[in-house]
């Protein structure tokens, strides 16, 4: 049977590898397994960051370190006995849980990345995520966010606006997704850093929400507008 994560990492990569180079370090946050990392790594040479809670990591520790025994490897455990600032570029795959993100310092990533990861979090986290992003990414660098249409939230809810310093390379709709029925909408942003540009923050205005709305496939529309139209009639009766 055809391996599912294995074929949306394939098409994620294939969306974004005209913006990759050799060698650049890439941050990807809610790495999961690690596949998507590893298939960046295996095209482009990069230096990996994979952030994630510790048992979702040590998953993704396990696959890389199978996939690439030969590969230099830096451990959560490792890290508080370097001396700062790290360099990364030493090392093809570097682990952190989430508490020790600040080892990674201003402008030194080329990439970032969350891909299904913003969809499970509180907005809370999101926006200290995009915070992150806009600290830690290098100017021309980019960041690939691809999370559902809507789950905890709408996708156009995130405050991209938090990226101040970058321009809308694409917005679009993530065909593999569409193309399989049993999964859900996904939309995909690319966004790059440029400093020097005068350009309007990151935001959806009005006609934008109005377009990704229609992103849903229609038995999703639905299940979502029965849900929401129950909550509103449980509201309605408790008051």
């Amino acid at each position: 049977t055809k391996n599912k994560t294995l074929i949306y990492a394939q098409y994620y990569l294939d969306s974004i590898t005209n913006y990759l180079n050799e060698k650049d370090i890439v941050c990807e946050i809610g790495s999961g397994s690690g596949l998507f990392s590893a298939l960046i790594n295996e095209k482009k040479k990069t230096t990996n960051i994979l952030v994630d809670i510790p048992d979702v990591l040590l998953t993704a520790i396990a696959l890389i370190f199978t996939l690439f025994p030969n590969k230099t490897f830096l451990l959560p455990n490792e890290i508080k006995e370097l001396p700062s600032p790290i360099d990364f570029k030493k090392y093809d795959f570097v682990f952190l849980t989430p508490d020790l993100i600040n080892y990674i310092h201003d402008e030194s990533i080329n990439f970032g990345i969350n891909t299904q990861s913003f969809m499970e979090m509180d907005m809370s986290e999101v926006d200290e995520y995009l915070n992150f992003f806009e600290k830690k990414i290098s100017n021309n660098g980019y960041f690939f966010c691809s999370n559902r249409v809507r789950k905890r939230h709408f996708f156009f809810e995130y405050k991209f606006y938090l990226l101040k310093s970058f321009e809308k390379v694409f917005l679009k709709k993530n065909k593999y997704f569409y193309s399989v029925p049993n999964l859900s909408s996904m939309l995909d942003l690319l966004l790059k850093k440029n400093k020097n540009a005068n350009h309007k923050l990151i935001n959806f205005n009005f006609y934008e929400k109005l377009i990704i709305l229609t992103k849903f496939k229609k038995k999703e529309f639905f299940r979502w507008l029965v849900r929401d139209i129950k909550r509103v009639l449980k509201k309605i009766n408790i008051q």
